[in-house]
Order: structure tokens, then C-alpha cells, then sequence
């Protein structure tokens, strides 16, 4: 399959319904943020695409923190780069496990299909540095439906939860919080300052030294 994102996406908006699940062992042009792509060799993740009918802006961050909760389970050191990358610290570096990606459907903005890719296994070449597998981390990978009904369970869970609640929830897994950071804006400029806060839109809060800056968008590296 080439992504899960771009069958789900190719479908009517009506065809959508909320909970529809697609589930692949082998993607050949997956979609990141920003619109990167990689290839996953089959077997070696968890890729699926899930449909929520939603205008929240804080989406990403229920979906990161409900991911982050049932992989808890078998990794307590799971956390999150905002604003729903799957990572860990190991021996003071950050390795990503995980990412979540959301696109909303263009003939309705309610409908978004959420993509979720975790790492189990590089049966091949690690694909970035700072890539890390689960298998890495643990000694026995669960197996791989379990962990997806899993998380399943975790979104009807958590989305009963007051909007405040998640905030709250993510900011307690949210490893960019108190770091300094450099936040790329999809304008190509950058801004440099320390992660102070979420607000209430689920934005990151950076204080500079201008001032406090809040990025709704953008991919975000952490300086130290």
C-alpha cells in the first residue's frame, strides 16, 4: 500500500465515518508532517489511519497523549515533542519512536483522518539517527493487533475528557515544555526561546527574548 492517509483521503467525505480504521503492514509512501514520506518494510510498524469527525485545535494533542497512554502500558518513559511525536530519552538523547500526522478531508474540514506510525522492529537500516524501535526498548514486543485495539480503546476512552483535562494530560507527557527550542515556521523564518506553556488552542508558547510567540504550526527542535 502506498499510505493509509491517501486511501482514506481519496473517498468521499460522506463515505467517512467517524471510527473508520485502515491498517497496513506495508506502506511505500507514507506521510509525515510537513509532507515527508518514508517507506516501512512489512512487519516493521504499526501504520493506520483512523477518522474523526472534529474542529478541535487541540485534535493533535488528545490523539498524542490517547497514543502515548496505551503505549505506556509497555513503555512508562513514553513521552511527547509537541506537538504529537512519539519519543523517548536515552542517555540524554531524544529518539523518536513514533509520529502522528492529521489531514483534513477537503470536501469537509470535520472530517480528519488521523495517521499513526509507531516503530517496532528495523528489520533493515535505521531510517533517520535519532530513529529508535520498540523492540529496542523492551524485551518482548506485544502483539501487534493487541496493541492496536489498545489504542483504539484508548481514543473512546479519553474523548470523554473535558477539553482542559487534555491539556493538562499532554502537558504532563510533553517533553518540550522548559526547553529551549527553535520552532521552523512553514514561512521559512524561525523563532528561537524557551517552551513555556500549551495554550488553550493547543498552540506552543515559546518566550523569547521580544516576547512571548505562540506557534500553531511548524516543526520544532529542541536546542537543549
Amino acid at each position: 500500500m502506498t499510505s493509509t492517509q491517501k486511501v482514506l483521503l481519496a473517498r468521499p467525505a460522506d463515505a467517512l465515518k467517524p471510527g473508520t480504521v485502515l491498517v497496513t503492514h506495508f506502506q511505500s509512501a507514507g506521510i509525515g508532517r510537513l509532507d515527508r514520506t518514508w517507506e516501512s518494510a512489512a512487519g516493521d510498524s504499526l501504520m493506520f489511519s483512523y477518522v474523526f469527525k472534529s474542529r478541535s485545535q487541540i485534535l493533535p494533542l488528545f490523539v498524542g497523549t490517547a497514543v502515548a497512554a496505551a503505549l505506556s502500558k509497555y513503555l512508562p518513559i513514553i513521552k511527547l515533542k509537541w506537538p504529537n511525536d512519539l519519543v523517548v530519552e536515552v542517555a540524554g538523547a531524544l529518539r523518536k519512536l513514533g509520529g502522528i500526522v492529521m489531514q483534513r478531508h477537503i470536501e469537509n474540514p470535520e472530517i480528519v483522518v488521523v495517521g499513526v506510525g509507531i516503530n517496532l522492529q528495523f528489520s533493515k537500516s535505521r531510517p533517520t539517527p535519532e530513529a529508535i524501535a520498540l523492540d529496542e526498548l523492551i524485551e518482548t514486543l506485544p502483539d501487534v493487533n493487541h496493541l492496536l485495539v489498545e489504542i483504539l480503546e484508548s481514543f473512546s476512552r479519553e474523548s470523554h475528557i473535558e477539553q482542559s483535562q487534555v491539556i493538562s494530560a499532554y502537558e504532563k507527557r510533553c517533553l518540550t515544555l522548559g526547553r529551549e527550542v527553535e520552532a521552523q515556521m512553514l514561512n521559512a523564518q524561525s523563532v528561537f526561546g524557551k517552551a513555556v506553556r500549551i495554550n488553550s488552542d493547543g498552540g506552543l508558547v515559546i518566550e523569547t527574548k521580544d516576547g512571548e510567540v505562540e506557534v500553531t504550526a511548524g516543526d520544532i527542535k529542541h536546542l537543549r
